[in-house]
């Protein structure tokens, strides 16, 4: 299912919205290659853009907690989600590197699809809301 950036995937963090844009240009060109049946060529070179996106993604948004104060026990939840999505793309890249294409498949449709989705629209939007704030009202303190 192909998906459609629109205002409700919009936090108004433009450095974390472009590369929200980034993920899910490269989960839709997923879904077109398996499609195609080009899926395999396809999930290779999607892991290898995941394993850098995921580390500048998260680092941007957990320095952006740090740098404005992120209420704690908010921040330890959304830290954990990283480290969650983390172990799965470990997961998924040990499946795809023993051969397992169901697997894969059905791993980076979770992945990629369900994880990113709900993540964005409700954890990435609650801490991007308190970040608008802390800007509007002057910053960091």
């Amino acid at each position: 299912m192909r998906l459609v950036w629109t205002d409700e995937l919009k936090t108004g963090v433009d450095d974390i919205d472009t590369q929200h844009k980034e993920i899910i240009d490269k989960i839709n060109r997923l879904h077109e290659a398996v499609k195609e049946g080009r899926g395999r060529e396809y999930i290779k070179e999607i892991l290898d853009f995941l394993e850098g996106y995921i580390n500048s993604h998260f680092s941007l948004e957990e320095r952006y907690m740090a740098d404005f104060n992120y209420p704690r026990q908010a921040k330890m939840a959304h830290v954990r989600q990283h480290k969650d999505l983390t172990e799965k793309y470990r997961e998924l890249k040990k499946e795809f590197s023993e051969g397992h294409m169901l697997v894969t498949t059905l791993l980076a449709k979770e992945i990629l699809g369900l994880w990113w989705v709900t993540h964005i629209k409700n954890t990435d939007r609650l801490m991007a809301n308190f970040l608008r704030e802390r800007i509007k009202g002057g910053g960091i303190t």
